[in-house]
């Protein structure tokens, strides 16, 4: 039997993507991130099928079929949602190499679906999450350990080289690792995107990024919009189920996320923030492509290519985008970042 998205005229499927993407009109496969859509759009459209139809259907569905013919059709599939996986697909289809794309540290790689309209139709996106949002026994004890079990999974969808890899933030950092551990196994890393990631040393240098992977800046960074009010409870001393129970309030919902999946989130984004400060990166012979956030950054911060000089013996591509470090996947940032990552793949 149908299921209710399926049973839905088609005027009303079309609809809800066009009312999530802010747009007239979407076609019955129009792809909704080629049209602008990103992370919190998808999560806006997953609740309005479930409130309009009451079907309930996971986010990652969206990524892997991402127009309405394509989701209507994994409707009755009744598989669950694995959007909190390690290995994350977000695009599986493709004839070029795919790309890897490492978590920030926050453990999510949700909002790397932003770059699926950007990077071309033809290359496969994966992302990496945070093994310890799931599975709260088995965090790493450090960023090597974490790269090597990200690259077994890599290399689990890619057996042999050339690779392809992306870090933002902290995952700059796991993804520069990982170039490590594919070279030192005789592997070419043909590409090395870091999105303003920088080297333990230098990050405490820099209060654009600090402010985003600090301890005490995990809580307003998880669910933007909740900054003033986490602080004020922090002023307060307010225990930490006050600070869920308000982060719950505000934006588990919006997030499809359950309190004890956002405390999980949580522990896991404080303790990959304590293992980037005991890292001592290796040296990669590839070459780097850096973009730096340049919006709220002190004209004193740290100069990205004296940073990563001593680990990269390859050339160093550094391209400045007038944004927030938190906002680089964001609508605007990916709007800017997309196309000098789709000319640089293109051409490695």
């Amino acid at each position: 039997m149908p299921g209710p998205l399926r049973c839905g005229r088609p005027r009303a499927r079309r609809r809800l993507f066009a009312d999530a993407l802010g747009v007239p009109e979407v076609g019955l496969d129009d792809d909704f991130f080629a049209l602008g859509g990103h992370s919190l759009l998808a999560v806006r459209l997953m609740g309005a099928v479930r409130e309009t139809f009451g079907a309930e259907i996971g986010l990652r569905a969206l990524f892997e079929t991402p127009t309405v013919t394509g989701l209507s059709a994994r409707l009755g599939e009744g598989a669950p949602d694995n959007a909190l996986d390690v290995l994350l697909p977000l695009r599986t289809t493709g004839s070029a190499p795919p790309l890897f794309c490492v978590h920030p540290v926050l453990g999510l790689s949700w909002n790397y679906a932003a770059l699926l309209g950007n990077v071309g139709a033809e290359r496969p996106l994966y992302g990496l999450q945070a093994r310890g949002i799931t599975e709260p026994h088995a965090r790493p004890a450090s960023i090597e350990e974490m790269a090597e079990d990200y690259v077994a999974r890599v290399r689990a969808v890619q057996p042999k080289g050339p690779y392809h890899l992306l870090g933002w933030s902290l995952g700059g950092t796991v993804a520069h690792a990982m170039a490590r551990l594919l070279e030192k196994d005789g592997q070419q890393v043909a590409f090395l995107a870091l999105l303003d990631s920088y080297p333990a040393h230098d990050i405490a240098k820099d209060p654009a990024v600090l402010d985003a992977e600090a301890e005490d800046e995990v809580l307003p960074a998880l669910l933007p919009g909740a900054g003033s009010a986490v602080r004020e409870l922090a002023e307060r001393n307010a225990d930490r189920r006050d600070t869920l129970a308000l982060l719950r309030k505000q934006h588990a919902q919006r997030l499809q996320l359950g309190e004890d999946t956002v405390a999980a989130v949580l522990d896991t984004a404080v303790h990959s923030s304590r293992l980037i400060r005991d890292h001592a990166p290796g040296s990669v012979v590839c070459d780097v492509l850096f973009v730096t956030a340049t919006r709220g950054r002190p004209v004193n911060a740290v100069k990205a290519r004296e940073a990563w000089q001593p680990y990269v013996a390859g050339a160093f591509a550094e391209h400045r985008i007038d944004c927030r470090h938190a906002d680089l996947l964001g609508p605007e940032g990916a709007a800017a970042i997309g196309p000098i990552l789709a000319e640089t793949l293109d051409n490695v």
